[in-house]
């Protein structure tokens, strides 16, 4: 998978749109596969990376067991806030990336969009596969998105510096959240999560 652009509206910090080439360039001597980000605390670093996973797998982005209502919290928290105190009436987030199925390169648009309406937090997504926009449903979009990119897999290859820095640190909170990541990527917290179920039904 190359990501090759990531916009932000009024998410986060983000006033209006904001727009993230990150699609690496090789030179005649190197390969440069890997994109870093760079800057001073605040300066909205990590808000890429959350925007990365928001805009892959939405609600899930969040924890496997978080409600709509949860959900639809955080992203009225992630709309921007100008300085007047107002609150941006729509929010997006959007990335384009190629991913190889079946042998086979495929360009993929996707963005989620979300503003109020009525006191409650209006959501869509759209995707588009090699510049043909989908018309499956909201949940087969999900499932798409799920199969493209699982949410274990994001764990691992989308986190910022303060994780690689856990991660390198000796200790049982660095083993932990290695244990926890791994874990995911391969899905064995789902039988964990089954046992307590079974022990609660």
């Amino acid at each position: 998978m190359i990501i090759r652009r990531v916009k932000l509206h009024n998410f986060g910090i983000y006033a209006d749109t904001v727009s993230f080439d990150l699609e690496p360039v090789n030179d005649s001597q190197y390969t440069r596969p890997i994109i870093l980000f760079r800057g001073q605390n605040g300066v909205g670093k990590s808000t890429i990376v959350e925007a990365i996973r928001l805009c892959l797998h939405g609600k899930l982005a969040l924890g496997p067991r978080v409600t709509q209502r949860d959900y639809e919290t955080y992203l009225e928290r992630r709309q921007h806030r100008y300085a007047d105190g107002e609150t941006a009436v729509r929010t997006s987030v959007e990335m384009e990336f190629d991913h190889v199925v079946l042998g086979r390169r495929h360009h993929y648009r996707i963005m989620r969009l979300w503003g109020k309406q009525s006191s409650r937090i209006v959501t869509e997504l759209l995707i588009w596969v090699d510049d043909e926009p989908s018309i499956e449903t909201e949940d087969e979009k999900e499932f798409l998105l799920r199969e493209l990119i699982p949410p274990g897999v994001a764990e691992l290859f989308f986190f910022d510096g303060e994780k690689i820095a856990t991660l390198s640190e000796t200790g049982n909170a660095s083993n932990s959240l290695l244990a926890d990541t791994v874990r995911n990527l391969l899905g064995l917290h789902l039988v964990e999560q089954l046992d307590r179920d079974l022990d609660i039904y």
